[in-house]
């Protein structure tokens, strides 16, 4: 894989981290809108 690719796939692979962490507090009272 190219330099390129490996961001790519690593600025994904947070995307989707970022994606559950946000669905998980929204069922958090405690948790905030972005």
């Amino acid at each position: 894989m190219t330099i390129t690719e490996i961001i790519l796939a690593t600025l994904l692979f947070m995307q989707s981290i970022a994606w559950m962490a946000t669905d998980y507090r929204h069922f958090d009272p405690r948790g905030t809108d972005d």
